[in-house]
């Protein structure tokens, strides 16, 4: 009956530093634990503050897509309006030249008078 109760003993012995050595993992595993859900914890937070940036981005990216349609509506506008001008100037000038020219050939043609009438009026002072 000794050995029967020393076996016992063992085995009571043997549960209890089992019991003892699952209470410290427990413990261990609880703290783990704690330290997961805090963590778990700080990643929501962080997740929440990523989403709320996240939005701010869309809003911004759609702002800039909606600036860059109205920049390039507005710069068709103005490249339009500038080979508008650019046109009218080559109009202008053209007329421009043209009556320029036509100035020229008068005073050509009044050059040639004056030199003939000099001619004459040199004639007529060598004929008196």
């Amino acid at each position: 009956m000794t050995d029967r109760l020393d076996r016992v003993e063992s085995i009571l012995i043997t549960t209890a530093e089992r019991l003892d050595g699952t209470a410290e993992r427990t413990e261990t595993n609880q703290r783990d634990i704690e330290a997961l859900i805090e963590g778990i914890s700080n990643l929501a937070v962080l997740a929440g503050a990523n989403e709320r940036r996240l939005e701010r981005l869309k809003k911004l990216v759609e702002a800039n897509s909606q600036a860059s349609t109205a920049n390039a509506a507005r710069f068709d506008i103005l490249s339009s309006d500038a080979k508008a001008d650019r046109q009218a100037a080559n109009r202008d000038r053209t007329a421009w030249q043209a009556g320029f020219s036509e100035q020229m050939a008068e005073i050509r043609l009044l050059r040639l008078d004056v030199r003939d009438l000099n001619d004459r009026v040199n004639t007529l002072e060598q004929a008196s």
